[in-house]
């Protein structure tokens, strides 16, 4: 009894792990456009990735 429980248990899991799959990769390819548009701001700026791990190193320090 305990062992068919626990089969159909993996079953549904397993189901469940496909279709999470299958949504998160409709939403990434909905994602897709609107991260290339912050790829395109973000070069557009000058150092963006230097001040911005600037800025984090600058935060570290005084949260620590």
């Amino acid at each position: 009894m305990i062992p068919g429980i626990c089969f159909d248990i993996e079953q549904i899991n397993e189901q469940a792990s496909d279709e999470v799959l299958e949504i998160e990769q409709k939403y990434n390819e909905v994602r897709r456009p609107v991260y290339t548009k912050r790829n395109d701001i973000i070069k557009c700026i000058p150092d963006f990735w230097l001040t911005a791990v600037s800025d984090l190193f600058t935060l570290l320090i005084f949260l620590f």
